[in-house]
């Protein structure tokens, strides 16, 4: 004869508890927005900037969003990254360098 034995640890408020990983809020395409929406604010009226200091405020930006970093829209970011800076005139970071920065 089997027992049940309701221990209150079991089901899926238990098996949520148990997430050890940070959990991002929004879906992919929300986040590229987010990202590119802090890298035009950044750029816009910049003129001359230093271009270590812009590599460290990129790669800072991308460590804000983790999960894009094995996004497969990764090189679209990179992209767009590398198109902004050409857009707001500083057109010194190439594609290869940005994804360095991720």
């Amino acid at each position: 004869m089997f027992v049940y034995e309701d221990t209150g640890d079991t089901g899926p408020l238990a098996m949520a508890m148990e997430v050890q990983e940070p959990l991002e809020i929004g879906n992919e395409i929300d986040l590229i927005e987010d990202l590119a929406e802090k890298l035009s604010n950044t750029l816009s009226g910049k003129t001359n900037p230093n271009k270590e200091q812009l590599q460290v405020y990129i790669g800072q930006l991308f460590r804000d969003y983790p999960t894009l970093k094995t996004s497969g829209l990764r090189e679209s970011i990179s992209e767009l990254v590398v198109s902004e800076c050409e857009k707001n005139g500083i057109g010194f970071l190439g594609k290869s360098e940005v994804d360095q920065l991720w």
